[in-house]
C-alpha cells in the first residue's frame, strides 16, 4: 500500500504537504485527461441528434406531438431539408440581394 501512497502524493515528506504532492504528481494528469475529453463532449454536445448522424446540428426543431426541441443538421429537419442549396438557390439569393442593395452596393 505505501507504492500506491507514494505513487498519489500522499505520503508527505521533504517539508512538502500531501497536497501539493498530489496535484504537482498524479493529480496534475487530470489537468490532462480533461484537455484530451473536451473536444469530444463538445462534439457530442452540438451533433446532430438524429441517430447515427454525424454532421453538426444549427436548426432546432421542435417535436409537435411531444413538445421536445431538438437540434437537427439540415439533412434531418424537415423545412430546412427542402431548401438545401442548389444553384437555382444561390442564383435566387443573389438576385434578391441584389434588388435590396440597389445598383450601388454600400450605397442603401
Amino acid at each position: 500500500m505505501h507504492w500506491l501512497e507514494h505513487f498519489f502524493g500522499f505520503d508527505a515528506g521533504q517539508g512538502n504537504g500531501a497536497h501539493y504532492l498530489f496535484w504537482s504528481g498524479a493529480g496534475s494528469d487530470l489537468a490532462y485527461l480533461t484537455f484530451l475529453a473536451a473536444p469530444f463532449v463538445y462534439y457530442r454536445k452540438v451533433n446532430c441528434k438524429q441517430q447515427g448522424c454525424p454532421r453538426i446540428g444549427h436548426y432546432e426543431f421542435t417535436n409537435p406531438d411531444t413538445g421536445v426541441t431538438r437540434m437537427l443538421c439540415w439533412k434531418h429537419h424537415p423545412d430546412v431539408h427542402a431548401k438545401r442549396l442548389t444553384r437555382e438557390r444561390v442564383a435566387e439569393i443573389q438576385k434578391r440581394r441584389h434588388l435590396y442593395l440597389g445598383d450601388k452596393p454600400g450605397k442603401g
